[in-house]
């Protein structure tokens, strides 16, 4: 029987520009990452961003991700997909901490945004890496949630032993103090 554990935690004691973790190169079939984010952005949403790497260090060669994925607020919804034509992995948005007490949009003081990604079968090198994530953000628009289920893929063959994470726009702002990221992995038989 499959037991996922835990293997590392990371909390954000300060805002902070990014979250990185070396990754097992053995001994796991999977890899999951739990996260709860927040931005520091004076209240708008941010991309979320993550990077892979073989060589610990993240690969952002050009044409090294796909990125693809359904969002739903309310009663809309939207897609988007971006072939091999990344540097990075993204998704849409995570929850801005609102500082505009007079702005109902995009404000949200306590709420972060719940992330899971789960990494297949990260070990073995005769495919890509595949990926699928859930990002779920409370109070999203004025009081309306918003989900976002995607796929990523690296297209590099190797066994990734680093992840990053980080946030979008110029400049940075990044995660607030009290994030939480959190790594899994489901030992191999």
């Amino acid at each position: 029987m499959a037991v996922m554990e835990a293997i590392a935690t990371q909390y954000t004691e300060q805002t902070v520009t990014s979250v990185e973790f070396t990754l097992p190169t053995s001994g796991y079939a999977h890899l999951q990452f739990r996260i709860s984010a927040q931005v520091d952005n004076g209240g708008f949403h941010e991309y979320f961003y993550m990077w892979l790497g073989a060589s610990g260090s993240a690969d952002t060669g050009a044409n090294q991700y796909a990125n693809g994925a359904l969002r739903g607020y309310g009663t809309s919804e939207t897609a988007y997909q971006s072939g091999w034509g990344s540097q990075r992995l993204y998704s849409p948005y995570i929850i801005g901490f609102g500082n505009v007490p007079l702005s109902a949009k995009y404000n949200n003081m306590a709420g972060k945004s719940g992330i899971t990604i789960d990494i297949f079968d990260y070990a073995n090198t005769n495919k890509q890496t595949s990926m699928i994530y859930t990002i779920a953000q409370p109070n999203y628009t004025g009081g309306i949630s918003n989900i976002v289920l995607g796929g990523w893929s690296w297209k590099d063959t190797s066994t990734p032993n680093y992840a990053r994470f980080a946030t979008g726009y110029s400049p940075i702002k990044g995660f607030t103090r009290g994030c939480n990221f959190s790594l899994y992995g489901i030992k191999s038989s």
